[in-house]
């Protein structure tokens, strides 16, 4: 059997056609890479989640919502890493982040120019997990 890179799909269940873009993560990804997806249940869910994903030993993380998604990531990444001192700069610098900008505004990932399709994201995360 051979190593497949675990990617870990955060996702925001109140995005429109949840259903529909997770059966598209999961057709799209699978076959390619060992993946989870973690559901949001509630507001902040997303940061225990992150966490947990880490915790996991999943290092790449793909953000499917909005901005509040993303928001909630970062933190999510940040609280785990979180020392006396500050930050664990080394371990954060480990995490790759992507995103699926499937949310309502999408102001972040509009000014950044991120693309909406999801065979673009599969091939962009797949050349860079080599």
């Amino acid at each position: 059997m051979s190593f497949m890179i675990k990617i870990a799909f955060l996702i925001n269940r109140k995005i429109k056609d949840f259903s529909t873009i997770s059966e598209s993560i999961k057709s799209t990804f699978d076959n390619e890479f060992y993946i989870k997806r973690y559901k949001s249940e509630y507001s902040g869910h997303i940061i225990e989640l992150t966490k947990l994903a880490i915790e996991e030993g999943f290092l790449s993380l793909i953000i499917v919502g909005g901005d509040g998604t993303i928001n909630e990531v970062i933190n999510g990444v940040f609280q785990k890493f979180k020392t006396e001192s500050g930050y664990d700069i080394n371990e954060i610098s480990k995490v790759k982040i992507s995103i699926l900008p499937v949310g309502s505004g999408n102001d972040f990932t509009r000014t950044i120019k991120i693309s909406k399709d999801i065979i673009k994201l599969f091939t962009l995360v797949r050349h860079f997990q080599k």
